[in-house]
């Protein structure tokens, strides 16, 4: 019998799948017990809430008992896609990037929801409606170039959102709050000695070794944030999920923009750094380092200073280089947005 139930559900899953390209109109057996209300937010700061400023679309992966039953994109227009048992929520209409009305079967769920996630430079995979587990599925960056070495290019700005919530039992109403799952350094090169200074007229290629390239669908911890209350929300404290990172790391490219004929600036955007990642900084013209040393790593650094990573809720970095002969001097340069506990972020 239970073997019995479970074919059954996938067979309705598939009927939803097809639904979603073919119409509105569900007829099959299952009860759907509406008023599930899933609302999002997002702080940059204690008193902003500005979730639509930051997030564009939203990838909803929705999972029964850790098995994947339901997925929804949807983007600032209310331009959708839908399979499984989200097809239920596009009928009833009324998303938004903010705000789900879900109609679902009684069960226990879980919802991953992954803000501006881009095909094109991250998929989700493996992806079968009612067969992959939550433990099976990987958000992985896929946009990796071949230049003088392979490389990948930027991440997308990503965020991401939790909640788990049984139906059935009555009216849910949960608000998620969104974390910034990404992490933006910008560099600044400058060069002191007159004699040293490189052929800008090149181009010169910033790299960056050993940065996380893969999530997986779990969490890692959980970050809070008092917040002073806007015209929405009032007063209290955000609880922030920190994507679980597989281990896996990837070297990333920036291209220098020539400021001056002795300084240059890169800004690399990878997914979310761990205090026990060491990011290794290379700056290379030709194929060749235009510093004594091939790479810098940049743990050392973060960690003299207290620039904390696991801990941070915004991970926005900014860096200065100064490069005289063999000595290289690495400082911050402007940083804000001081989190509780000392770590530091921001833009």
């Amino acid at each position: 019998m239970k073997r019995l139930n479970i074919l059954l559900r996938r067979g309705v899953l598939a009927a939803l799948g097809t639904l979603a390209m073919t119409g509105c109109h569900v007829n099959d057996e299952m009860p759907l017990c509406p008023d599930v209300q899933i609302t999002y937010r997002y702080y940059p700061t204690a008193d902003a809430e500005q979730l639509p400023d930051y997030v564009h679309s939203m990838t909803h992966l929705l999972f029964e008992n850790d098995v994947l039953v339901g997925s929804l994109w949807i983007d600032h227009t209310s331009t959708h896609r839908a399979e499984g048992l989200m097809v239920a929520a596009v009928c009833r209409g009324g998303q938004t990037l903010r705000q789900l009305s879900l109609d679902l079967p009684a069960g226990n769920y879980t919802l991953m929801s992954w803000g501006n996630q881009d095909d094109a430079i991250s998929t989700l995979e493996p992806w079968v409606m009612g067969q992959t587990t939550r433990a099976q599925i990987i958000l992985a960056q896929q946009n990796l170039q071949t230049r003088a070495v392979s490389a990948y290019d930027d991440s997308e700005r990503l965020y991401f959102g939790t909640t788990a919530f049984t139906a059935g039992g009555g009216p849910v109403s949960r608000n998620v709050d969104m974390l910034c799952a990404h992490m933006q350094l910008d560099v600044t090169v400058r060069w002191k000695n007159v004699l040293e200074y490189p052929d800008m007229a090149q181009p010169i290629q910033l790299f960056l070794d050993g940065v996380p390239v893969e999530y997986n669908q779990q969490v890692s911890h959980t970050l809070s944030l008092g917040i002073t209350g806007t015209p929405v929300y009032g007063p209290g404290t955000t609880t922030e999920s920190v994507p679980a990172l597989t281990g896996v790391t990837g070297l990333h490219y920036a291209p220098a923009s020539v400021q001056s004929a002795s300084e240059l600036t890169a800004r690399f955007v990878t997914y979310r750094l761990r205090d026990t990642d060491h990011p290794l900084l290379s700056i290379l013209q030709n194929g060749i380092s235009l510093m004594d040393t091939p790479q810098i790593d940049l743990e050392t650094f973060f960690t003299a200073n207290s620039w904390k990573r696991t801990d941070n809720r915004r991970q926005y970095f900014s860096i200065l280089i100064e490069i005289d002969g063999p000595l290289i001097e690495v400082s911050g340069t402007i940083v804000t947005d001081w989190t509780p506990g000392g770590s530091v972020g921001g833009q």
